[in-house]
């Protein structure tokens, strides 16, 4: 698969799958993880820090 089938693909959907997705994704099977993601960022994170995103999407999530 190509980079323009994926940007098709996505475009096909206008990414409008991805939020109902993710919201099952974590309430079943990847609650724990996300959970200690939260906490690792927290934990090592300070407010002074930078971080790259090398995520895609508009759902960013804000840790402070």
């Amino acid at each position: 698969m190509t980079r323009t089938d994926v940007q098709k693909l996505y475009s096909a959907a206008g990414g409008r799958w991805w939020d109902p997705f993710r919201a099952q994704w974590e309430l079943f099977w990847a609650r724990g993880a996300v959970r200690d993601l939260d906490s690792l960022f927290r934990r090592y994170v300070t407010p002074e820090a930078r971080i790259l995103d090398l995520g895609c999407g508009e759902n960013s999530r804000i840790f402070s």
